[in-house]
């Protein structure tokens, strides 16, 4: 994956609406998801999905850490449009 719109398009193909909303709140900005987080900045997203897909199960609204809790909430809320936005 060349660019950070490939990887959110090749998403679409691997995770459901769902998963695709809580990436944000429970991957992304986890603390405990730093290696995810540093891969995303340099634009290593081979990284970012080898990371991701061993970490499949943290993608559930129970995982949320708490003060994510309201956001990750919306994003379940609107994931059919963040999912659309980047699906084919």
């Amino acid at each position: 994956m060349k660019n950070k719109e490939e990887y959110l398009k090749f998403l679409t193909t691997k995770l459901n609406a769902y998963q695709f909303a809580l990436m944000t709140p429970n991957i992304y900005y986890n603390p405990k998801h730093v290696d995810y987080y540093m891969a995303y900045k340099i634009g290593d997203y081979e990284e970012c999905w080898d990371y991701l897909s061993k970490n499949l199960d943290d993608l559930k609204l129970s995982k949320t850490p708490k003060e994510f809790k309201i956001s990750a909430k919306n994003n379940v809320k609107n994931k059919d449009l963040l999912y659309s936005y980047y699906a084919e």
